[in-house]
């Protein structure tokens, strides 16, 4: 059953209800969610409304506060973890076992975090990287995800937690920790991505959020910030 992708609480709680002759058994859990929707104090409980946005992708509820990131990553990576247009930029293209995976792992360092914080989404801000020339329509945001899990731990055993959900080799992750064993490493646990038709080139998200940010670490947006970006994605 198709939602309407981007809308406010009330308007998607109105929208779920307009379907209800249409919904078939299996969706009747969505009237539930009509009725939390309709309920302004509902909108700050940030598990709940993610757990809604989760049931309902690509719906997105606009006017929830619901924490959201820019969080920047190399091409190389992207098109691996959930780029399948960049993959086909690359001669060998993305790793397929990867890309049928809804759950994926993504690692950084522990510092400059941006204050990241689960549940909550990504807007993926893919850098040029270090194959300058080699990709096309980087530097800009090409994707959103909804951001599951936030865990900080070594090297070691972050990559025995998770080597199941990515690319990574350990060597991978514990170059993210400077080759140090006991430095602590993030790993960003994310699903859903939902890749953008138009890419968000640099120049205008800085227009968007109306100040001159460096997108070298994640950033935290507002919820207005995410509905101007967003917007933009088609």
């Amino acid at each position: 059953m198709p939602f309407a992708t981007f809308q406010t609480s009330s308007e998607l709680s109105r929208y779920i209800n307009s379907l209800i002759d249409e919904l078939s058994q299996e969706y009747r859990f969505c009237l539930q969610f009509s009725t939390v929707l309709s309920q302004p104090d509902s909108l700050g409980d940030v598990q709940l409304i993610s757990h809604i946005e989760r049931s309902l992708y690509p719906a997105k509820v606009i006017d929830a506060e619901i924490p959201t990131f820019i969080i920047p990553i190399r091409p190389e990576w992207a098109e691996n973890l959930f780029d399948e247009e960049l993959a086909k930029q690359d001669l060998f293209g993305a790793k397929k076992e990867l890309a049928l995976r809804r759950e994926v792992v993504y690692y950084r360092s522990a510092k400059n975090s941006g204050g990241l914080a689960a549940p909550g989404r990504i807007l993926w801000y893919v850098s040029q990287g270090g194959k300058a020339g080699h990709y096309y329509q980087v530097k800009s945001i090409r994707a959103c995800s909804n951001l599951d899990e936030i865990i900080i731990d070594t090297p070691k055993n972050l990559f025995h937690q998770f080597r199941r959900l990515g690319i990574y080799t350990f060597n991978d992750v514990l170059k993210t920790a400077d080759n140090n064993f006991e430095k602590k490493v993030m790993a960003i646990k994310f699903s859903d991505t939902e890749i953008f038709n138009k890419p968000i080139p640099f120049e205008e998200v800085q227009n968007i959020l109306e100040k001159k940010v460096t997108l070298q670490s994640p950033y935290k947006i507002s919820p207005k910030e995410f509905e101007r970006l967003y917007n933009k994605k088609v």
